[in-house]
């Protein structure tokens, strides 16, 4: 495969049969492909809000296809479909995204989970390598150095991802696109004890559990 890019993605399934092929990522449409780590909660008001008729059943598939109704119908820029999507989710979510009219790779999240990029400056150009955990991104340092020796590498170098920005990545270097605002999303609390939807969205709302 003639490509600058590689993703991969580990999923743990919250909807759709895993066995259905087409409900796991990436997901591939006209101009985008997507992975999304977390659970979204507006993707079925979203799909009837702008009458999708799609098959795969898990929310992350609502992503794509949002991004090809506003590149292509709306004829958005690719970055400006990337910015309108991320202020529609509502959710935990941290998405790689790779632009097929752009030819490069997107990436965003909100405050739900954490993420590093790791930098490694070899002869032939620069490697661009992405975890949750640092920790994990540092470890891989050490497996890639016994397959190609460290004194290939001019430099190496891990940075956080900030929430509510847009990363462009392309072959040779990450930068900060634009931002863009989160949806908040309530947090819920039962007997005096926050539960496990305390990751979803921004730590700003906590609302009684309703019975």
């Amino acid at each position: 495969i003639d490509t600058n890019f590689l993703v991969g993605h580990n999923r743990m399934a919250t909807t759709g049969k895993a066995k259905l092929n087409y409900n796991n990522h990436p997901f591939d449409t006209k101009k985008w492909i997507v992975v999304h780590n977390g659970v979204l909660h507006n993707n079925e008001s979203l799909k009837k809000r702008y009458k999708f008729d799609y098959k795969e059943d898990v929310d992350s598939a609502i992503i794509p296809y949002l991004l090809d109704y506003f590149e292509i119908k709306e004829k958005y820029k690719p970055i400006e479909a990337v910015k309108e999507v991320a202020e529609l989710l509502e959710g935990s979510y941290s998405i790689m995204l790779y632009s097929k009219t752009d030819d490069c790779l997107f990436y965003f999240k909100n405050s739900s989970t954490d993420f590093y990029l790791g930098l490694v400056m070899d002869n032939d150009g620069r490697i661009i390598l992405g975890s949750t955990s640092e920790e994990t991104l540092e470890e891989s340092y050490v497996d890639m150095n016994m397959i190609f020796p460290i004194r290939n590498y001019k430099q190496k170098e891990i940075v956080e991802a900030e929430e509510e920005w847009i990363y462009r990545i392309n072959d040779k270097e990450i930068r900060k696109e634009v931002d863009f605002t989160a949806k908040t999303c309530n947090y819920y609390y039962n007997r005096g004890t926050l539960n496990d939807y305390q990751y979803e969205g921004k730590k700003s709302d906590i609302t009684d559990w309703e019975d």
